[in-house]
């Protein structure tokens, strides 16, 4: 087989795992900025780009281009939480391409990439459609302590970030309670729209 049917295979063998534990799609829809630090952001949306073989970056685009997501979900506790996706369209083939976190020991900045698996982060869309992650445990705390019910966080902000050699305005998540250590970083909310 050659190399690039391979990784065909291989992509489309992770978004069929991706898909059997979560069933179910939402509608299409697009992710836009909304930002207090830098109104430039406000109105403009995020789109996928390329940062490695199968995997993207979450970038800033322009207010006309957008790029359409999907929520994957299972129904329980609710069709607003699940795996954020994007397909990955390929000579011959699509991939579901769920977003995941990914850390580096040296800072507080994750970065967000999507890439074909048969996992990834799970986020929330609140009644407003603002995107976040639930979080259900206090470590502020001594001992740490259960929340309930779960808190959603809104940490989100737009870096400039490297990865792989790619410099790029990207979406990330913030570490912690802290303003991010990375001196480019502007606090957005992402809103979800649909197509």
């Amino acid at each position: 087989m050659r190399p690039s049917t391979i990784a065909s295979v291989l992509a489309l063998t992770g978004a069929a795992i991706a898909q059997s534990n979560y069933p179910n799609q939402s509608a299409p829809f697009n992710l836009q900025f909304i930002s207090d630090d830098d109104e430039s952001l406000n109105g403009t949306y995020i789109g996928a780009c390329h940062t490695g073989a199968a995997i993207e970056s979450l970038c800033t685009l322009g207010s006309s281009n957008r790029n359409n997501y999907y929520l994957n979900y299972t129904m329980y506790p609710s069709e607003n939480v699940g795996l954020l996706t994007w397909n990955l369209v390929g000579n011959g083939f699509v991939a579901s391409s769920p977003m995941n976190i990914f850390y580096s020991i040296g800072t507080d900045v994750a970065q967000l990439l999507l890439q074909p698996s048969s996992n990834g982060l799970h986020v929330t869309f609140d009644d407003n459609n603002k995107m976040a992650i639930s979080n259900s445990i206090d470590d502020t705390v001594t001992p740490p302590k259960y929340i309930t019910p779960a808190e959603l966080l809104y940490r989100w902000h737009v870096c400039l970030t490297n990865y792989l050699g790619y410099n790029y305005n990207t979406l990330t998540w913030v570490l912690g309670n802290d303003k991010p250590q990375n001196p480019s970083c502007k606090k957005v909310d992402v809103l979800r729209t649909f197509v």
